[in-house]
């Protein structure tokens, strides 16, 4: 078994198992997280404290991305009924998706940052 020491004026004073260096190593990993994350907190409210959300807000972006969610659908829909699909409904397609993709992408990056108290709950 290893051991290493600190010492103090030159003289061993402490020796320490690979464990206990482990154990501290640890401990100031997890300091310097919660630290951090500290201060990633803080940057993020004072950068976001320029969006202002309302529940009506957060409510119709729900809404925009059901209705994304539908067009995208009812796309697809039309195109499989069909016996031939041309580029055009194919690239309509894409284009559904990706607009579809995008504001569930905005809606969950906001839950995100409310859940993590980046920005405020909605009022009810």
């Amino acid at each position: 078994m290893r051991f290493a020491g600190f010492a103090k004026s030159g003289v061993a004073d402490q020796l320490l198992t690979n464990e206990q260096i482990d154990q501290r190593r640890r401990h100031a990993w997890l300091a310097f997280k919660e630290a951090m994350d500290r201060m990633i907190v803080e940057a993020n409210r004072e950068s976001l404290r320029k969006v202002k959300v309302t529940r009506e807000d957060f409510v119709g972006l729900a809404h925009c991305a059901a209705e994304a969610r539908t067009a995208y659908l009812q796309k697809g829909v039309e195109l499989g009924t069909g016996k031939t699909h041309s580029r055009a409904q194919v690239v309509a397609l894409r284009e559904s998706r990706e607009a579809f993709d995008e504001i569930c992408a905005v809606f969950e990056a906001l839950e995100r940052v409310i859940e993590r108290g980046y920005l405020d709950i909605p009022k009810l």
